[in-house]
């Protein structure tokens, strides 16, 4: 078979006998590889091309590792590979500059050192409970290699800053000591010896290696040699030997510990000064044998998370939002907030403490909201054009559910798993589920600048701000039906607006006027609660937290908080620089008691489109027909118009019932192909406007076939965006067979690529006879020129 078969892991270990020999996970500054020391041409990628890979480890029982990249990112892979060769790499922690890490195996914790920030930070493994252990004010100064030994609860890292050393504390941060400080430079790399409870220490600058106790007693030098261990970087241990990759000689060494016998296995020619090899580890189970080891976090009773400590006791820990109590196992949710400051989203306590980026690569984040019980965010970015999901404190991870103009609002209703949002450019106000799927327009009249929403599925309303030309405040129930407006006096740029679920109030600041209003739900009982009078300021979203009121300024560049009953004792929790780069923009407390639980009323109908909360909140909404014929399901239309597709591998038709509209507006937008990570036709086809006059059904052709368009339908009678998908080709295009040629029992099969971007047609199937006393059924793939068999 032409397809590509790859050794696991597993099998490479099976093939090693003795402790000789050992398979090693290299990381280099353009790729991770993985590396046979029997067979030095069987070097494997386990990544994609990478930036600047840096530090690499492995977690052996999950199959995993993890690598720090130099654009400030930690990532995690596969140790094994798939039929689907690379597979994407995880993001795990923002950073600024990793230069090493290392993986807890037993308690599933990733630690890592900051060099940049002068930290020694942690997580678990999928980048949650994140903390910083310590900082300069602990002394650190350039943390780079990082090391640990779970079954003691010992972590060891070296600093080679102005007075470089090696420090140790338990993996709970506790107990700091320095225990080397003398005779070093750049201690670059460590690595442990967990048997013996052995501590290596490799020195680039000065070309020594030296061991040590736990402790730091014992320390003596192993060897000195420009010859090898010159601008050294990365060590590793295995058996009775140690591997060092050497940034000079672009050479991997190997050394037998007993005797000192030094060996090159491994050169990399032609090797550009900007492709060092970086991160190395030794990849065996005996080094990391979690049965050899005692787990006290197993029997500590900790509500959430457990670290532990150098004295092999349990140590509780929390996740952001929540604080330990005094019985040190049960963490108490107090909550915290996520601004979006244009280029990155961070999060801080409700103190505007501990503050962490949680995505530093924002083009202009906007609106935010999230999905607490489904562990949600979701943020809109308008340069992007896009409404982007990812879980919760790993905004890194973050895939695109909606295309639109300019989102500056969106709001979540977190019990019928929706999404509500305003498009300032086509004044209409959308909504979608979750994913993206089954978008709609549910108001679309009458809007001219809309900005900020927000939702209370308890009483079942959708509340906008409109900032156009008659500024306003509008109520409407979540299936668009029975609008009102409730605010349309004193008041120019109602820049936010945020509920109080419990009073059935509104309060929104205004930031031409300077001021934070609130009113009922009704519009009554107006109440003005700070005025540029007492604090001149360009106010843009707000939020609440019980009796606490919070909100982003832009003229101030600031995050304010205070209370709700005395908005005039203001507390800045945070501002950077007056650059509009850093602009506040979105403000949100996430905090379960603020998405309280309730009755899904769609939650057993199935819509053909997307299903709403509507005024009697015992009946469902369908916004369009039923899948099936569903019993005692109140079943409204939203339109007096409506509009279906027919969709072909080429073509998209409309038809749209009611009226004859006079002008019809289609824009037809390419998305991307299923099945293409890279699409060129579909991005060089760009748009496709047409416009229509007096019809019922329109026709757009020349599409390209299993291809995702955005179709934005307007018209007097009725506005729309869908999104469709064209069907796959009936009959694939067949590649050409070029030649076929034998050489040495080798088949040698050339061929035409097609496009392998359709779905289904991947692979071809050619038979090859009269081979000697066999016969050979080769597999390609379509972008394959050449298969050796």
């Amino acid at each position: 078979s032409a397809d590509t078969m790859y050794l696991s892991w597993a099998f490479l270990l099976g093939c090693i006998s003795g402790l000789g020999a050992v398979p090693l996970l290299m990381s280099w500054t353009t790729s991770i590889k993985h590396f046979d020391e029997t067979d030095i041409n069987n070097i494997t990628s386990v990544t994609p091309t990478t930036t600047l890979a840096i530090a690499v480890d492995y977690h052996y029982k999950r199959g995993e590792f993890y690598y720090s990249e130099g654009i400030g990112r930690i990532y995690r892979g596969w140790l094994r590979r798939t039929e689907d060769t690379l597979q994407k790499p995880i993001v795990i922690a923002e950073v600024t500059l990793c230069d090493g890490l290392a993986v807890d195996w037993i308690s599933d914790n990733l630690y890592w050192t900051d060099i940049t920030a002068h930290k020694v930070e942690m997580s678990t493994l999928d980048g949650l409970y994140r903390r910083t252990l310590f900082n300069s004010s602990h002394g650190v100064d350039k943390p780079r290699g990082i090391v640990l030994d779970p079954s003691k609860g010992m972590m060891f890292w070296s600093d080679w800053g102005k007075n470089a050393r090696v420090e140790s504390s338990g993996l709970d941060g506790g107990d700091k000591q320095t225990i080397v400080s003398s005779d070093l430079m750049w201690p670059n790399g460590l690595t442990l010896d967990l048997n013996s409870k052995k501590l290596y220490i490799l020195d680039g600058f000065l070309s020594k290696l030296s061991s040590c106790n736990y402790d730091g007693s014992n320390l003596s030098v192993i060897k000195v040699s420009k010859d090898t261990l010159q601008q050294a970087f990365a060590l590793s241990f295995y058996g009775n030997r140690l591997y060092w990759g050497s940034w000079r000689h672009h050479t991997l060494f190997s050394m037998d510990i007993g005797s000192g016998n030094t060996q090159s296995i491994y050169k990399r020619t032609g090797a550009k000064v900007s492709d060092r090899m970086m991160g190395l580890k030794t990849v065996h189970p005996t080094l990391q044998n979690p049965s050899s080891a005692s787990n006290p976090c197993e029997a500590a009773g900790c509500s959430h998370k457990c670290l532990v400590s150098r004295s092999i006791s349990a140590s509780c820990i929390c996740p952001f939002g929540f604080t330990l109590q005094s019985d040190k196992k049960t963490c108490i949710e107090e909550g915290y907030l996520v601004v979006s400051w244009r280029k990155t989203i961070r999060r801080f306590n409700l103190y505007g403490k501990s503050e962490q980026a949680l995505i530093d690569s924002t083009a202009a984040a906007i609106a935010i909201d999230y999905h607490l019980k489904k562990n949600l965010i979701f943020w809109s970015d308008i340069e992007e054009h896009r409404i982007y999901r990812a879980p919760l404190g790993q905004l890194n991870n973050k895939t695109v559910i909606v295309t639109t103009e300019q989102c500056d609002g969106l709001a979540v209703d977190w019990i019928h798993d929706v999404i509500y949002w305003t498009d300032t450019f086509h004044n209409t106000l959308e909504v979608a589920q979750l994913d993206g799927s089954k978008r709609k327009s549910i108001i679309y009249h009458n809007l001219d600048e809309p900005r900020a929403i927000a939702v209370d599925p308890h009483s079942r309303y959708i509340i906008w701000s409109d900032w156009g030309t008659s500024p306003k405040i509008e109520r409407a129930v979540l299936d668009g039906s029975d609008r009102q407006t409730l605010i349309s006096y004193d008041i120019a740029w109602p820049n936010g607006i945020t509920l109080d679920l419990h009073q059935k109030r509104i309060y929104w600041v205004d930031g031409k006027l300077a001021t934070i209003s609130s009113c009922d739900y009704n519009g009554s009982n107006r109440k003005l609660h700070l005025s540029s009078d007492l604090f001149a300021s360009q106010p843009f979203a707000i939020n609440l937290f019980q009796d606490k009121v919070y909100w982003t300024d832009w003229k101030s560049q600031s995050l304010f908080k205070s209370s709700k009953d005395h908005i005039t004792e203001l507390t800045r929790l945070a501002n950077y620089s007056m650059s509009i780069l850093l602009r506040p923009n979105g403000v949100k407390v996430v905090h379960s008691s603020l998405q309280p639980e309730g009755v899904n009323s769609c939650a057993y109908i199935n819509c053909k489109d997307i299903c709403l909360g509507s005024a009697d909140s015992s009946k469902g909404h369908c916004m369009g027909e039923l899948e099936e014929e569903t019993p005692d399901i109140d079943v409204r239309m939203s339109l007096s118009t409506q509009l279906t597709s027919d969709v072909t591998n080429s073509s998209i038709s409309l038809t749209l019932s009611g009226n004859t509209p006079s002008l019809v507006a289609i824009t037809v937008k390419c998305i991307k192909r299923e099945g293409c990570s890279e699409d060129k036709l579909c991005s060089e086809g760009g748009e496709k406007l047409k416009v229509f006059t007096s019809q019922n059904t329109f026709k757009i052709t020349d599409l390209l076939p299993a291809t995702q368009y955005n179709v934005d339908f307007k018209s007097s009678e009725h506005n729309e965006i869908v999104q469709l998908t064209t069907k796959t080709n009936d009959q694939p295009e067949i590649p050409k067979i070029n030649s076929v040629s034998v050489q040495d029992k080798v088949v040698k099969i050339n061929w035409d690529p097609v496009d392998t971007c359709i779905p289904g047609f991947d692979f071809y199937h050619y038979r090859v006879k009269n081979i000697p006393t066999q016969e050979v059924v080769t597999e390609g793939q379509t972008n394959i020129t050449e298969v050796n068999l």
